[in-house]
């Protein structure tokens, strides 16, 4: 979510130079777009890394590899598929309206996620509002490994809610679409932002 925010706060700073050069026919507004973004993929790879990290160590889990980097994969990816929403946000609307349209989007999903309530149980606009739900997704991925980490035999006395079994927790929160999924629908996310902004970005700056 704060790569989002990140990225609409750094796209009108941008928007001067990014006008002026454009004029000059240095580049297309295509080219500029996806040498940007590619390269503030990169950059969003360290902040999943650092904070995976630390929950990972923090929590005490068990540090086996395959579930950090499945951890660290979705991190990233939820990461960029934000970034995306970000840069067509930023690219689309003025500054002042893509803070506030932005924000509004995240608590307009954010009850569609699983974690305030059981999806399944939701009413049907709910229901079809978590499936174009980035975040939904991303948290269900997470938990579902997550969870699966943990293991069936350990005791938390300090946690007694993970001390349900792992299938009892994911029906609780209405996670049922598999890991597998997760990636798909987030790399189907990414494609659709990035899409959007070229679209975006020719549109508005056509004239330059």
């Amino acid at each position: 979510m704060s790569a989002s925010f990140n990225v609409v706060f750094q796209v009108p700073l941008q928007v001067p130079v990014l006008k002026r050069e454009l004029a000059s026919k240095m580049y297309t507004p295509s080219s500029y777009y996806i040498g940007r973004f590619i390269s503030n993929l990169l950059i969003q790879i360290f902040y999943p890394l650092i904070m995976v990290t630390v929950i990972y160590l923090g929590l005490g889990l068990d540090l086996d590899v395959q579930t950090y980097c499945l951890l660290l994969s979705i991190a990233i990816m939820g990461n960029w598929v934000f970034c995306g929403q970000g840069y067509f946000l930023g690219t689309v609307l003025t500054e002042s309206s893509a803070k506030a349209f932005n924000m509004t989007l995240f608590l307009f999903l954010f009850p569609t996620t699983g974690i305030m309530t059981n999806i399944k149980d939701s009413g049907l606009i709910m229901k079809i509002i978590s499936y174009v739900s980035p975040l939904r997704y991303v948290n269900e991925a997470f938990y579902t490994v997550f969870l699966r980490s943990l293991g069936e035999d350990k005791v938390y006395p300090n946690c007694p809610n993970l001390n349900m079994s792992q299938a009892k927790i994911l029906d609780q929160m209405g996670y049922d679409l598999g890991i597998g999924y997760c990636f798909l629908a987030m790399a189907g996310f990414l494609a659709i932002w990035m899409t959007a902004s070229l679209v975006g970005i020719n549109t508005k700056f056509r004239s330059l």
